[in-house]
């Protein structure tokens, strides 16, 4: 798209999402609730954050007692053995130091800035392992386990690691969970 627009004696290019932006900014100055809803939004992204906090609060202390869904021991051994042989781990996110709650992005807010993330605090030849669930409808979880995403798909996961820079990007379903809800633990792993 190449529309232009003048603006201080310059010219800028918007692209579509660009566009779209400029003109839903044009038209929220004439939408009285539209400060409203921007108002709401940041108000349920607050409580959703204080939700998440408090779910890592209680789970403090806990692992071991607490079902946790998609964190099987199994799943963890699989993605250590991805990780091996010996080396420096960076722990991120991970409230008591829960190895398989390090490994869950979908309490990240945005799961491709984490990624990306993760690759920048990386050595070169560093390596990258990714637990979490494959994308399911309990959508329980979400009061349950604060969780923001419900799983991702294979796909999805592939392509956060792809995106973020990793190369030999593998990702593999390593544990199918034999009661209901069936969770099923979703292992990506990739190089720096």
């Amino acid at each position: 798209m190449d529309d232009r627009r003048e603006g201080k004696n310059a010219y800028y290019r918007l692209t579509a999402p660009a566009e779209l932006m400029y003109l839903l900014r044009k038209a929220a100055v004439e939408v009285p609730e539209a400060a409203d809803d921007r108002q709401s939004l940041r108000l349920t992204m607050r409580k959703r954050q204080d939700q998440m906090r408090r779910y890592f609060d209680e789970l403090a202390g806990k692992f071991g007692r607490q079902y946790v869904p998609g964190r099987s021991w199994k799943g963890v051994a699989e993605a250590l053995l991805k990780l091996m042989p010996p080396m420096v781990i960076a722990d991120l996110g991970a409230g008591e130091g829960t190895i398989s709650q390090l490994m869950a992005v979908h309490h990240a807010r945005h799961p491709h800035r984490a990624v990306e993330e993760a690759r920048r605090i990386l050595k070169p030849g560093g390596r990258i392992a990714v637990l979490d669930l494959n994308r399911h409808h309990f959508e329980e979880a979400r009061e349950m386990y604060a969780d923001v995403w419900l799983g991702f798909t294979e796909l999805e996961l592939e392509r956060y690691l792809k995106g973020g820079g990793f190369k030999n990007v593998e990702t593999a379903v390593v544990y199918k969970e034999p009661e209901a809800p069936y969770f099923e633990t979703l292992l990506g792993t990739g190089e720096k």
